[in-house]
């Protein structure tokens, strides 16, 4: 796989070029190839699962903590749990009642100590569970 970067000024279609490539509209006309295939004839499903993108507007968690950690349901629940060990989370999810399947209501992107410093190393999601 290749990491490629859009960069442009304000207007000068970034976003709807995404919106193309993850056909989140159609085009009206013309072609959209990737390594010689025509975009348009590729299942959603499997033309969004190779793409990945970091979006000028951040987006709240929405959904279950599932849901936020393994959108295309491909990992198992141990998996999960895993990585939210790993992230110092598991914990706080296996206190919910609904353990990984509870909603995300509210995230901040960093932690940090009593201080208000940034733990060492640490930038781990931490997140209010409901």
């Amino acid at each position: 796989g290749h990491k490629i970067g859009i960069v442009g000024r304000t207007g000068s279609g970034k976003t709807t070029f995404i919106g193309a490539l993850f056909r989140l509209v159609e085009p009206a006309g013309g072609k959209i190839l990737v390594d010689g295939i025509d975009i348009s004839k590729l299942g959603l499903h499997d033309l969004r699962s190779r793409f990945g993108i970091i979006p000028q507007d951040p987006t709240l968690f929405n959904g279950t903590v599932r849901y936020n950690l393994d959108p295309l349901s491909q990992h198992t629940d141990q998996e999960i749990w895993e990585v939210l060990a790993k992230c110092h989370l598991g914990e706080a999810v296996r206190e919910k009642e609904n353990g990984l399947d509870s909603l995300v209501r509210f995230f901040q992107l960093w932690k940090t100590d009593q201080t208000g410093a940034w733990g060492k190393g640490n930038c781990s999601v931490w997140a209010v569970l409901f």
